[in-house]
């Protein structure tokens, strides 16, 4: 192979400046992050037969069944490499949202656990090539981002420096605004997914407890407008926007 064909990566791969890049073994707290040496002809079969799953999803033939893609495989095949080039071709392109958990046989309230695993997957950045912005704070934004809500709502609720009584208020507004346009979502995961715009670290840290069905002490209901705890996970993801 002459030096102008040979591909440019297979030098990094066996360069020793960069042995943090290649691994044997793709860990979770990769997925979310795109793989800029992913070689696509590499289980080409499966990608595309994911990639057709995601497009029909999309397609104008929509129906109410789901779609499963099973992945089977040994030890070491590829299928965790897979699951993050499927992460990342579906938020690349805006096609959803994707979650990844690793299956646990020792958890015993495995509702817990997946919701936890769901919220800490859609707390990382949604594509990391196009910045920082997470998967909630994307979720977020489409729901308040409607020719419905006036603009001056949406300027006041990510600018203004507002008590705890005033922010609720308008939170509750714009919610009544949403609801009424996407009928049959929880009204209160609405009110939290909005306190999300707020550029608040303390504020985000309390929703994100909600959205855990983790207890809220009384204080932390009152800063979040007096949303209560949820103890049902399942719940709680069953009103998940998409």
């Amino acid at each position: 192979m002459s030096e102008k064909l040979k591909d440019k990566r297979f030098d990094i791969f066996c360069s020793p400046i960069k042995l943090d890049l290649f691994h044997s073994i793709t860990h979770h707290n990769q997925i979310w992050r795109p793989d800029l040496y992913d070689v696509k002809i590499i289980h080409r079969e499966s990608r595309e037969c994911f990639e057709h799953l995601l497009n029909r999803v999309h397609s104008q033939t929509k129906s109410n069944s789901g779609r499963i893609l099973l992945l089977l495989g040994e030890s070491g095949a590829g299928k965790t490499h897979l699951m993050r080039a499927f992460r990342n071709h579906t938020h690349e392109h805006g096609l959803g949202y994707f979650v990844y958990m690793q299956a646990n046989p020792n958890i015993s309230k495995y509702e817990h656990y997946a919701l936890h695993q769901a919220v800490d997957s859609l707390d990382k950045p949604y594509y990391q090539l196009n910045g920082d912005l997470n998967g909630f704070l994307r979720l977020s934004n489409a729901l308040i981002e409607q020719d419905a809500i006036p603009k001056n709502k949406i300027q006041h609720l990510r600018n203004s420096e507002l008590s705890q009584e005033n922010l609720a208020i308008l939170i509750s507004e714009i919610a009544d605004i949403i609801i009424n346009q996407f009928c049959g979502q929880d009204l209160d995961l609405i009110r939290a997914l909005l306190y999300l715009q707020c550029d608040n670290a303390a504020i985000h840290a309390r929703v994100f407890k909600y959205l855990r069905c983790e207890h809220l002490v009384e204080y932390n209901s009152k800063v979040l407008g007096g949303l209560s705890s949820q103890d049902n996970p399942l719940n709680m993801r069953k009103h998940w926007p998409s």
